[in-house]
């Protein structure tokens, strides 16, 4: 029985360690996630700046438009008598 268990103990480890390892590592990384302080990756910065342009864009032009309107409504006020 002795025998059995001095062969198979180091098989058995030898199994466990693929098991092991990323059991091991999802837990540190976990970890580092819960306490590590999160700030952005240079790509999602460059992101986040860009839909802010794009936004601040669309907005800029959606104001222009309707001044444009308001002013083509104030120069059409005469013709719709007409």
């Amino acid at each position: 029985m002795r025998e059995a268990i001095g062969v198979f103990a180091p098989l058995a480890l030898v199994m466990l360690i693929p098991v092991l390892i990323p059991l091991v590592a999802i837990t540190v990384g976990a970890l580092i996630d819960r306490f590590a302080p999160a700030k952005p990756s240079p790509v999602e910065a460059a992101i986040e700046a860009a839909l802010a342009r794009t936004r601040a864009s669309r907005e800029t032009a959606r104001l222009h438009l309707a001044a444009q309107l308001q002013s083509v409504g104030k120069h059409t006020k005469g013709l719709d008598a007409a």
